[in-house]
C-alpha cells in the first residue's frame, strides 16, 4: 500500500469500504500490509495542501461578499452569514480530516509493517526515477515497496496504488513480477482478487 490507502480511509473517499476490508483482514491475520514509512508524511502534506486550498477558497468568497455588499439592496446579514457558514464548514472539515488522519495513521502503525527509508531504498529510488520516469516521491514509494517485498515466500504479493499513470508501466511491472508481485490500481480489485 501507499499514501492513497491512508487517504481513502482517513478522508472516507470512494474506495474506503474496500480499504476497511483490507485493514480488517490485516488485523485478523488474513493478510499482511506493508506501507512505506515515507508515505505517512506524504499524507499529512496532502492535508496541508487541502488546508491551503480551503483558505484560498474562503478568501475568494470573502472578496466576492465584499463586492456584493457594495451593491444597493443586498441583504448584509445574508452575505455575512454565508461567509461565516463557509468558514465554519471548512474549519470543521479540516478538524475531522486531521483527527481521522492521525487515527488511521496510528492504527496502521500498529497493524502494518512500515517499510523503512534506508540507504538501499534511497539509492534504489534514484535509479527507479531514471528507469521509469517517476517523480522523486513515486520513486521513493516504488523503491520502498520493491525492497520490502518478502523474498522466498509462497504468498501472493500485490502492490496497490491508485496512481496508475505512474506505476502501470511495462518495465516497472516486469520489475515487480521478478519478485512475484503484481500491481493493481484499485483497492476494490484487491478485495475481489483476495475474495474478501
Amino acid at each position: 500500500m501507499e499514501s492513497n490507502f491512508v487517504l481513502e480511509l482517513a478522508f472516507v473517499q470512494q474506495e474506503h469500504s474496500a480499504c476497511e476490508k483490507l485493514l480488517l483482514a490485516a488485523e485478523t491475520g488474513q493478510i499482511h500490509l506493508f506501507l512505506p514509512v515515507y508515505s505517512l508524511p506524504e499524507v499529512f502534506q496532502t492535508l496541508g495542501s487541502r488546508r491551503t486550498e480551503r483558505a484560498e477558497v474562503e478568501r475568494f468568497v470573502r472578496q466576492e461578499i465584499k463586492l456584493h455588499l457594495r451593491e444597493v439592496g443586498v441583504v448584509t446579514a445574508d452575505m455575512e452569514s454565508l461567509g461565516t457558514l463557509l468558514r465554519d464548514l471548512l474549519l470543521a472539515r479540516t478538524e475531522v480530516q486531521t483527527a481521522n488522519l492521525f487515527a488511521v495513521t496510528a492504527k496502521l502503525a500498529r497493524i502494518a509493517r512500515l517499510l523503512p527509508l534506508t540507504t538501499e531504498v534511497v539509492e534504489g529510488a534514484q535509479q527507479a526515477q531514471l528507469r521509469h520516469s517517476l517523480t522523486p516521491q513515486d520513486a521513493l514509494v516504488f523503491a520502498s515497496v520493491y525492497a520490502g517485498i518478502p523474498d522466498n515466500e509462497v504468498a501472493e504479493n500485490i502492490f496497490v496504488s491508485r496512481n496508475e499513470a505512474d506505476f502501470k508501466k511495462p518495465e516497472l511491472l516486469l520489475e515487480l513480477r521478478s519478485k512475484q508481485c503484481d500491481y493493481l490500481s484499485s483497492f476494490e480489485a484487491v478485495v475481489g482478487r483476495l475474495r474478501f
